[in-house]
């Protein structure tokens, strides 16, 4: 799951949860308008775009790939 917290009270409200589509969330990376997470159990990388208001989650595709344990984004020059 990736669960989307509402800080701005201090006191963490869940806004959301959102299933990562995989088996074994090993890592995440967030970028500007992404978060992308490697299931390394059930061998995908899966795609959410973010809300560039709300930050909230909504998953849009995922790659089959073996075992990944890590994602680092890639920054073109």
């Amino acid at each position: 799951m990736i669960t989307t917290f509402d800080i701005s009270t201090g006191t963490p409200r869940v806004l959301s949860d959102v299933s990562v589509h995989g088996q074994w969330p090993r890592h995440f990376a967030v970028t500007a308008d992404r978060i992308w997470v490697a299931n390394q159990n059930s061998s995908n990388l899966t795609a959410f775009d973010r809300d560039p208001l709300t930050g909230l989650p909504t998953y849009t595709s995922q790659l089959a790939l073996g075992s990944p344990s890590f994602v680092l984004p890639a920054h073109s020059r």
